[in-house]
């Protein structure tokens, strides 16, 4: 099923296309804010960009940049006052019942993503990405 974001709401093929070949990309974006904080500092109420880089000790150019593509990615929005997170954006963060944050930081994080790109190899020998990647089973490093 396709998502329904207007970011991804694109009638046509291509856009969908577009959209997975960027999938990586969005997941680095938002391991960056949950690494970050950022979007936990969103979560009470409307900020400025220069608020949350003074808060986070994080470059206030950079922090403005990130916001834009988390308001692209519908997980913060802009105010007034502000950007604040959607209500999508505070399922990622650790105060949220769902845990949403930990699956992201998990299933795109460093040891998932190493194991993923070794799927051509996978295909080839019928092992794992995981013990192509990392010498070991899933199981095992767990």
């Amino acid at each position: 099923m396709k998502p329904s974001y207007s970011l991804l709401n694109r009638s046509g093929a291509r856009d969908y296309l577009r959209f997975i070949s960027h999938a990586a990309i969005f997941a680095d974006v938002v391991n960056a804010a949950l690494e970050t904080q950022l979007l936990k500092a969103l979560s009470d109420a409307p900020r400025s960009a220069a608020d949350i880089a003074a808060q986070l000790a994080l470059d206030v150019d950079a922090v403005t940049r990130l916001l834009n593509v988390l308001s692209g990615l519908h997980l913060c929005r802009t105010t007034d006052r502000g950007y604040i997170a959607t209500e999508e954006g505070m399922l990622l963060t650790d105060e949220s019942p769902a845990g949403m944050g930990h699956q992201m930081r998990l299933f795109s994080g460093p040891e998932f993503r190493r194991s993923w790109q070794q799927l051509p190899q996978s295909l080839r020998t019928g092992a794992t990405g995981f013990s192509h990647a990392h010498g070991h089973e899933l199981f095992e490093h767990l």
